[in-house]
């Protein structure tokens, strides 16, 4: 009780493995923020208020294999597919020039490094 918990949702199929890579350090930036403050994240199969778990968990993305579905009351989104973005989340980033995007709130980031 009072632990915020935040899912993380990653892009299943990264369309190469330099978008894999950024998607995989806005999920470390952002589980960075929650653990901080002492909250859990929850990332595929994994649940942890450890971020060397968190990072080691990326570091093996995108060749684990995803959830289907994860979707908690606190999400982050973080994706090269438009259409995985979901107004629900706090935070829907996506990354690449993906073209039609919905009517979704969403922070657009390129490839490069640092953002």
């Amino acid at each position: 009780p009072g632990v915020q918990t935040v899912s993380i949702v990653l892009d299943p199929k990264p369309a190469t493995r330099e978008i894999a890579d950024q998607i995989s350090r806005i999920a470390a930036s952002e589980a960075w923020d929650c653990i901080r403050e002492g909250g859990r994240v929850e990332i595929g199969s994994l649940v942890s208020r450890d971020i060397w778990e968190v990072l080691e968990w990326l570091a093996r993305y995108p060749d684990d294999e995803m959830p289907d579905e994860t979707r908690a009351a606190d999400m982050i989104i973080v994706t090269a597919d438009p259409s995985v973005l979901d107004s629900r989340a706090r935070r829907n980033w996506l990354v690449g020039g993906a073209e039609g995007v919905p009517d979704v709130d969403h922070e657009r980031v390129g490839l490069a490094w640092p953002l």
